[in-house]
């Protein structure tokens, strides 16, 4: 029992990629498989990642810096100092030259720093902060940005599905239509050169046809490209010809996929100029330090010599009095900068209107197009079955069965497009208006 387990286990391992790569896959599992696989949005997400942690370092700068400082020195040429001869009794006028050190020379120490008053610190952290949540909303406009590409891409393959399941029914049909002209030509009824133009008919069909599925493998391909399936791999899509027509709300701005985004560009802008001004503050530091130094004729001082330490703590007080460059230069940069994004920020929004209008009519139109072109398939259909009535009857009209044929391929074609562009316009509309994509 043990051992049949295993094997079963086994099995399942060894046999779950085929038995995955067989399962249909709907929207839903497309979009989901895109989120965690695309690699556009793997980096967009190591991005915003990496802006998380520079936020967290420059934050960092608040804690207290401590550094261990070591060296020895050689001194060739020792330094000399020059006092006045009266401070060793010396006559008046002459100087005493005093070595200040030996050959050999080492200190060691500790330094700390701890910012009290930082302005310029604190504005930085404001403005890490909103970088980072800029970087979430690039990485979520980015998802929605995605799921439209996967979604118009699925609708896509499902339009040229039906479209080449009618090319399939066409060629049939007319199939079934060169066979009975055929029987026609052997029992004398016809001649070769009818024979030879149904048969010449059969071949564009068929042609047609391989077009088709050429552009049905393209789609796919398209599909797994955003989806960030293995091109090579086997993919199978549920082929539900029912596609919805997806709901939109009116424009609203706030509701735009990369309203957020672009209204932190001019928060962002806002702080750069908040940044820039706190070059005007003074700032407070308390500074620490302690150290010992080693004297010594040879290098062997390091452990027979004894060392001498010294100490301190102290406040440092920095004020900025004057500086063309931070103080004037910088902040007017800062400043048009802002009312760039601001500027920028209004044209996003009367642009992404104007688009949606643009779109919405588009659709209406699209809508009609496609109860036209609908209507001209049927037409189509009927003139195509009333041919082979004909035909039937022993009524073969090689001009009026080509172009009757014509006018099928043509009707067909043109509703393929109609649903493209219906489903285009609606997909996008959708986007414009942020639903859950």
């Amino acid at each position: 029992m043990k051992r049949t387990s295993i094997f079963l286990l086994f099995g399942c391992l060894i046999f779950s990629p085929w038995i995955a790569a067989g399962q249909q896959w709907t929207l839903a599992k497309c979009i989901d498989y895109a989120q965690q696989n695309n690699l556009p949005i793997q980096s967009r997400q190591k991005l915003s990642l990496a802006a998380d942690w520079e936020r967290k370092s420059v934050t960092g700068r608040l804690a207290p810096k401590i550094e261990l400082k070591a060296g020895i020195d050689h001194y060739w040429e020792i330094p000399v100092q020059v006092f006045p001869g009266e401070l060793v009794g010396q006559p008046s006028g002459t100087y005493v030259p005093i070595k200040l050190g030996t050959p050999w020379m080492g200190n060691i120490g500790l330094e700390a720093n701890l910012n009290l008053v930082d302005p310029q610190t604190w504005q930085a952290i404001r403005l890490s902060a909103l970088q980072q949540q800029a970087k979430k909303q690039e990485l979520l406009s980015f998802e929605k940005t995605l799921s439209k590409n996967v979604r118009m891409s699925y609708y896509q393959l499902q339009v040229l599905n039906k479209s080449l399941s009618l090319a399939k029914d066409s060629y049939h049909n007319y199939q079934q239509i060169h066979q009975l002209i055929t029987r026609q030509y052997d029992k004398g009824f016809t001649d070769k050169i009818v024979l030879n133009q149904s048969a010449s008919t059969m071949k564009d069909l068929q042609n047609q046809l391989q077009k088709k599925k050429t552009e049905v493998h393209n789609a796919l391909l398209d599909l797994k490209f955003w989806m960030g399936f293995p091109l090579g791999d086997s993919l199978l899509v549920n082929n539900s010809y029912d596609l919805e027509i997806l709901p939109a709300s009116g424009f609203i701005p706030e509701e735009l996929p990369d309203y957020e985004s672009q209204k932190l560009k001019v928060s962002i802008a806002v702080q750069e100029l908040k940044s820039a001004k706190a070059a005007w503050y003074p700032s407070l530091s308390l500074r620490s330090y302690y150290s010992k130094m080693g004297f010594g004729q040879s290098l062997d001082f390091i452990g027979e010599s004894r060392w001498i330490g010294s100490g301190f703590i102290g406040l440092q007080l920095n004020v900025p009095l004057f500086s063309l460059s931070k103080h004037f230069y910088e902040p007017r940069k800062q400043k048009a900068r802002l009312e760039s994004a601001e500027l920028e920020f209004k044209d996003y929004q009367n642009t992404q209107q104007q688009h949606y209008l643009k779109e919405k009519q588009l659709q209406e139109e699209a809508i009609q197009d496609l109860k036209i072109q609908e209507a001209q398939l049927n037409l189509a259909r009927e003139n195509v079955a009333l041919s082979y009535q004909k035909l039937e009857k022993g009524i073969i009209n090689m001009i009026e069965l080509r172009q009757v044929q014509q006018d099928l391929n043509e009707a067909t074609e043109k509703l393929n497009q109609s649903n493209q562009n219906l489903l285009q316009h609606a997909v996008e509309l959708y986007y414009l208006t942020d639903q859950k994509l």
